[in-house]
């Protein structure tokens, strides 16, 4: 799979999630990292000043689809369960997605969140149904 250009198409073509302030910072095989703006620059909390829940679980959603798509095929997410360990209010937040099963059909990946401190904010796992090859 060319994962230089998965990169580039996210960078291109992920309107929503560029939208977000979501940079992808690394994609390899089964894998991707994700880190957002600062919150200061890009505003994503909620009414009580906490990054709000919504944000976090797009960039989970995010890091486990490209996790997946690294295999070469396109997916969408059927099923998702989200932790949230720990508000936070201010700094970058890293998002890394990990592939831990990939059949014929579906494949499961598990993300962790962390704040600029390297503190669990959020772990989620997300169920990838597989569509067309990339």
């Amino acid at each position: 799979m060319d994962l230089e250009r998965i990169k580039q198409e996210v960078k291109e073509l992920d309107v929503f999630t560029n939208h977000c302030g979501i940079k992808l910072v690394d994609l390899t095989l089964g894998k991707a990292i994700l880190e957002s703006e600062p919150v200061e620059e890009f505003p994503a909390n909620n009414f009580s000043g906490n990054v709000h829940g919504g944000f976090i679980f797009t960039m989970a959603d995010v890091a486990g689809g490209l996790s997946v798509v690294s295999y070469g095929r396109n997916c969408v997410t059927i099923d998702s369960s989200i932790n949230f360990i720990k508000g936070t209010k201010s700094g970058k937040l890293t998002a890394e997605g990990e592939v831990l099963h990939k059949g014929k059909s579906t494949a499961v990946a598990k993300v962790l969140i962390y704040n600029e401190k390297r503190q669990p904010v959020a772990a989620a796992t997300l169920t990838m149904f597989l569509l067309e090859e990339l």
